[in-house]
């Protein structure tokens, strides 16, 4: 039997089917592994497939320079159809709530933001209203900025907002600048955060209704297949249905084949995303105390692996050192008025501001040593920039101890012990 050519037939027919369901099985399972452990590396970088813009309006720059609006993308897919609309809203004291307008046409549009990608662009004209309609006193002008853009992937659709209020000083701030008298402006902030004019969930805007793509409704074939004709796969003898059979299975096998090779290549992005991370410059801004010595110190440094190259600096508020109005004005120094070509890492700019007795003393003058202020860092390195707003606060710092140096205690000790011998 065994030399029977009908039994090698089936031999020979049979062995390639066997030898293709096991690697469908094999495939199977390497497929598995390969989104288990996709899903392993995606939840290990912590990374958020959507996009997320955030965005910060200079409406009131130093002279010489324009109005702008800086905006970066912090998430982890392309932004797209981002469109930047300008909202004029008025206080009501009676009603205790606010009232709109657009003050800009055309929007500022831009077809793409990219992953870490930023973006800065300038205000036009007739972007800012400077004149008061009606009975409403300068300080009940709110500006919106808003926001919307979509997801690449699904169209989904999101969005962000922002609010500046005119200062005393005639300058478009942001609700947590100390310029803004709390009492006179805290209906103000509060009305501008109730509105609901803008549902970043639904998209429900009347400026940007969601236009949606119609549902495609494929035609159906004017020719119905009739059920009862003869069926062509029982004319096929026995070996027409095995090959048939065979080439279903490499089929789905290349299919399964090319599905863990998109898996590899999407794994590969998400690592050379998360090394990216791990590898850039990061700019951080505090303050400090040495031991033993009761001033303040504003450092500057980079925690990063890498350089940041054309750094810039600014604050946003004025600060004489040691509390002498007329002494160096921190914010007039070269570091936050000349760009840094690099930055590597482990450097440090440190600036000396005022001992604790002249910071909060209560004859101290916060034009002269505020205890709030910002610090804004912008800067490039290698596949990208960032631009970072860091909010310093000092008060916290009141009645805090601070740290004993074991180094003068001990040399204390031993001067004590001296003494005692002689």
């Amino acid at each position: 039997m065994a030399n029977d050519p009908e039994s090698k037939d089936l031999v020979a027919t049979w062995f390639p089917i066997a030898l293709s369901v096991v690697a469908l099985f094999v495939a199977v399972r390497a497929c598995e592994i390969a989104d288990d452990s996709r899903a392993d590396t995606r939840a290990a970088a912590k990374l958020d497939k959507r996009p997320s813009i955030g965005l910060f309006g200079y409406l009131s720059p130093s002279a010489g320079e324009p109005p702008s609006i800086h905006v970066w993308n912090d998430g982890a897919a392309d932004a797209i159809h981002c469109r930047i609309t300008f909202i004029h809203l008025k206080y009501d004291p009676d009603q205790h709530e606010m009232r709109g307008s657009i003050i800009a046409d055309p929007d500022i549009v831009i077809d793409r933001i990219e992953p870490l990608e930023h973006k800065v662009v300038q205000i036009p004209e007739g972007g800012l209203s400077d004149t008061v309609a009606g009975r409403y006193p300068s300080h009940h002008e709110v500006i919106e900025l808003r926001v919307t853009y979509r997801r690449e992937s699904d169209l989904r659709f999101f969005g962000a907002r922002s609010f500046y209020f005119r200062a005393p000083d005639n300058r478009w701030v942001t609700e947590s600048a100390n310029s803004l008298p709390k009492d006179q402006y805290a209906p103000i902030i509060a009305a501008s955060r109730r509105s609901k004019v803008f549902d970043m969930t639904t998209g429900s805007d009347p400026l940007y209704p969601i236009l949606e793509e119609p549902e495609r409704v494929w035609p159906r074939p004017s020719d119905a297949v009739d059920l009862e004709q003869e069926n062509p796969l029982e004319a096929m003898n026995t070996i027409e249905l095995l090959t048939a059979a065979l080439v279903l299975i490499t089929a789905v096998y290349a299919w399964l084949t090319y599905r863990i090779a998109r898996s590899n290549e999407r794994s590969t992005g998400i690592m050379a995303k998360q090394t990216a991370l791990l590898t850039r410059p990061y700019v951080e801004v505090g303050v400090f105390l040495p031991a033993k010595i009761p001033m303040f110190y504003l450092r500057i440094r980079n925690t990063g692996r890498t350089a940041a190259r054309n750094l810039r600096l600014a604050m946003d508020r004025d600060f004489f050192q040691y509390g002498e109005s007329k002494g160096r004005n921190l914010a007039a120094l070269t570091a936050f008025r000349e760009p840094i070509a690099s930055f590597g890492p482990g450097s440090e700019l440190i600036f000396a501001l005022a001992e604790g007795v002249v910071l909060f003393a209560e004859s101290s003058d916060p034009k002269v040593t505020p205890q709030e202020f910002n610090v804004t860092a912008a800067y490039d390195y290698e596949g990208g920039s960032a631009h970072e707003t860091f909010h310093v606060d000092l008060k916290p710092y009141l009645y805090s101890t601070m740290e004993p140096s074991p180094l003068i205690e001990e040399l204390e000790r031993m001067r004590q012990a001296i003494e005692r011998t002689r």
